[in-house]
């Protein structure tokens, strides 16, 4: 009886071997691969050297074959980045791919998360606020005039470009970015990171630019005071109700250094209707945000001592699963060409049964509560996307 031959040649073809790289693969010997910033379940991140200059410069790999076979994700994110163009955004600068990896090549900032850097300071105060929050708004300005809604901002995706004291904040983490063309776009797709989104995402109305207010909302409180505006809330349904109830808590403890120009600014950036939250645009010229009512007590003790229970609820929010990325591609299609949705004719919905017309939903279906604490409840099962490395449903700041 004669022994049967392993098929090497088929298990070549398995693994691309006799396939020929992709054309751009040459690129891949204009850049040295330095230490791994991150590293999850498509692939890493790695601090790289551009031997042409010797610039230093961000790597996503994303591994092909854990993509499930929509290499979309890639193009889009690429097709967000590339016109874009300011000094508060990491800029995309190159791609190229082997027959097994994507490459996707950022600016690199080094200097740190938001919050990292403040409590490394002797000293914060609100009027430091401002200066942070106003770069921030005059980037996501930029973006919204670009069409381009970010829909996961949080202090995580807040950089310094380097360890620099005069370093400028720069927004990062494009990977669920979504272009709209037009203001009568509406987007459908539930993502972002719990704690950050705003309510009409979590009720599965159609949205727009107006969420990425809303975390900036967010992000500013807990700037203020070292915690998150909900974090009391028990359930995801408890949360929701607080939203849109607009309970916006500022306990004396805490926020008795800080100006009521500033507790009038969060009001209206945590509004619960998106259409009477000011735009971009509007919050530049608020006066909070221009300076002119901002105080000059430190908050810094504060700030640091409830950072500890922000921690603790950032740990809490990291086992809930209904926002991950890969989750929602399952149904939703993510962020298929078909999401967005315009007034004028719209489409029909991927994470729902029902059609929308496009229009901005004004009532959630009976089940949404029910929908959204059953899906909110954590899974042993950890999936994650092309920008979540850290497989923790959060998108860090170092994965960009």
């Amino acid at each position: 009886m004669v022994a049967k031959t392993p098929n090497i040649m088929g298990l070549l073809d398995h693994l691309h071997l006799g396939q020929p790289q992709p054309p751009s693969h040459v690129k891949k010997k204009d850049y040295r691969f330095g230490r791994m910033l991150g590293s999850g379940t498509f692939g890493e991140v790695y601090e790289c050297v551009r031997k042409s200059d010797k610039t230093s410069v961000a790597i996503k790999v994303i591994r092909k074959a854990l993509l499930n076979g929509d290499h979309t994700l890639v193009e889009k994110e690429m097709d967000v980045m590339r016109d874009l163009h300011h000094p508060n955004i990491v800029e995309y600068l190159d791609y190229f791919e082997s027959r097994e990896r994507y490459y996707l090549v950022f600016s690199l900032a080094t200097g740190g998360e938001l919050f990292e850097r403040i409590t490394q300071r002797g000293r914060f105060s609100e009027q430091d606020a401002v200066r942070e929050i106003r770069t921030v708004f005059q980037a996501v300005e930029y973006l919204h005039e670009h069409n381009v809604v970010h829909r996961d901002l949080k202090p995580e995706n807040l950089l310094y470009r380097d360890n620099s004291a005069e370093s400028p904040l720069v927004i990062a983490d494009f990977g669920i970015a979504k272009t709209v063309t037009d203001e009568s776009d509406v987007l459908t797709t539930v993502c972002g990171s719990y704690g950050y989104v705003a309510p009409e995402i979590m009720r599965r109305h159609g949205y727009g630019k107006p969420v990425d207010i809303w975390s900036l909302g967010v992000i500013t409180f807990t700037l203020l005071c070292g915690y998150s505006p909900y974090y009391y809330c028990e359930t995801p349904q408890h949360m929701l109700l607080a939203m849109e109830r607009h309970e916006v808590v500022f306990e004396k403890r805490y926020w008795w250094g800080v100006s009521e120009g500033a507790k009038e600014f969060i009001r209206a950036l945590l509004h619960p209707d998106p259409a009477k939250r000011p735009t971009a645009a509007e919050a530049l010229r608020m006066p909070w945000l221009r300076g002119t009512t901002a105080l000059d007590n430190d908050l810094l003790p504060d700030v640091i001592e409830q950072s500890k229970a922000r921690s603790t609820f950032q740990r809490a929010v990291r086992k809930i699963q209904v926002f991950n990325r890969l989750r929602n591609l399952s149904i939703s299609s993510s962020d298929n060409d078909d999401e967005s949705q315009s007034s004028n004719g719209g489409v029909a919905r991927r994470t729902s049964s029902s059609t929308e017309t496009g229009k901005m939903a004004t009532a959630a279906p009976k089940d949404t509560t029910q929908q959204l604490s059953a899906e909110m409840t954590p899974v042993p099962t950890r999936t994650s996307n092309v920008s979540d490395l850290s497989n923790d449903s959060f998108v860090s700041a170092k994965e960009q």
